[in-house]
């Protein structure tokens, strides 16, 4: 499998998540020391790991090369634990001005379990579904998924968090994987994909083309398998204006219809849907 971009993390701290935290680190992708990557052409883009104050000196080292190196920084985490405030911000300083990408997120945290979360997130692919940690101010939650990015939402353009007391948005639980939030009132759940359909303009009608082309796809299935069973669309159990906005993608069909359609066609429910799921 061919992926986008490779990951750096330094000796120092690999050392330490493979000894004491338990991490397998042995992906290819993985470079940790600065002269590897020198060499190394293969992929354009990087996801910077590291811990401060630890691995500080050799993260410098990397920014000061970064200008050499001609890579493309996707996103950065450090575990930044006990760290020195002027040396962490030096850092930072030092980074965004060698690798030239302003709007790059640098995502920090003390907790070691977060951070794991992120890293085995990367090595599994899915960084982009999965959340690394969140938190709510005022009327807004700020979510970090696992890429590591920010992505921020109001609290009362989400329905279901609407009908549970403001006084509760705060007590959620984010669970182990980082699948989703969790909050206990009203038992609702929030993924990630939800979140960034909320926030992320270019990502919702990303999401809502999907949909599209997938309602169409079920329309079209549904007609084939009325044609195959030589049935009228005044014959399937539903109205025939009904039937024709279905097979047209026009709407999704609800479970009761696809109920009164295996039924017009003779056929169970589940032998239905797989004749659709064929075409």
């Amino acid at each position: 499998m061919t992926h986008a971009y490779d990951i750096y993390i330094p000796s120092p701290f690999r050392s330490r998540l493979t000894k004491k935290e338990g991490l397998v680190l042995t992906s290819r992708r993985i470079v940790s020391r600065l002269e590897t990557l020198k060499r190394r052409r293969r992929s354009s883009n990087l996801v910077v790991f590291g811990e401060c104050p630890n691995s500080l000196y050799e993260l410098v080292r990397f920014s000061n090369a970064l200008p050499e190196l001609k890579l493309k920084i996707e996103s950065v985490a450090l575990l930044a634990n006990d760290c020195d405030f002027g040396d962490l911000s030096t850092f930072l300083t030092t980074l965004r001005r060698t690798m030239r990408r302003p709007k790059v997120q640098t995502f920090t945290t003390a907790s070691i379990e977060v951070y794991k979360r992120i890293i085995e997130a990367h090595l599994n692919d899915a960084h982009s579904q999965l959340i690394a940690t969140a938190s709510v101010i005022d009327d807004t939650l700020a979510v970090w998924s696992c890429e590591p990015r920010l992505y921020q939402v109001e609290l009362p353009s989400i329905p279901a968090l609407r009908k549970i007391p403001k006084s509760e948005w705060r007590n959620f639980e984010i669970s182990e994987t980082g699948s989703h939030i969790h909050w206990s009132a009203g038992d609702i759940d929030l993924n990630l994909e939800s979140i960034r359909y909320r926030c992320d303009p270019k990502y919702q009608r990303e999401v809502d083309k999907r949909r599209i082309q997938e309602i169409k796809a079920i329309g079209e299935a549904i007609k084939s398998v009325r044609v195959r069973n030589n049935l009228k669309q005044t014959e399937c159990g539903i109205t025939e204006r009904e039937m024709r906005r279905l097979e047209k993608g026009e709407v999704l069909p609800h479970s009761t219809t696809l109920k009164k359609l295996a039924k017009a066609h003779g056929l169970e429910l589940s032998n239905y849907l797989s004749f659709l799921a064929t075409g």
